[in-house]
């Protein structure tokens, strides 16, 4: 009996630049999720009070290595696409109330879904 494979059995390993450019959207989202925003005045102006310290970038930094070595492991990278609601509430555009949810302590639930995942 002869047993034939599709190429959807087959595991797929991401490419080096997928694996890279996943392992900076996840250092990014790291580092914009320790940071927050405050407004200026009522009509939607914002400054962002981003994190320079030595360990908000050392988190930042492994959060991204990390995601390397999963990724070669076989991790799936489909749960990294979830990190873009981490990006939101940065966009230099003026956004909805609505999207500024993704800041503060509501990331926790996007980084628990993404690990999760």
């Amino acid at each position: 009996m002869r047993i034939i494979l599709s190429d959807s059995a087959i595991p797929h390993r991401p490419s080096l630049p997928t694996v890279i450019c996943a392992a900076l959207l996840i250092a990014i989202a790291a580092w914009l999720s320790q940071a927050t925003l405050a407004f200026t005045h009522a009509g939607g102006g914002r400054i962002a009070l981003l994190p320079l310290t030595a360990p908000a970038i050392a988190l930042a930094v492994g959060a991204g290595v990390a995601m390397i070595g999963l990724a070669r492991a076989g991790a799936s990278l489909l749960p990294v696409s979830l990190v873009l609601l981490l990006f939101l509430p940065w966009l230099p555009v003026e956004v909805p109330a609505a999207l500024l949810i993704w800041t503060g302590p509501m990331t926790l639930i996007v980084w628990g879904m993404v690990l999760g995942g």
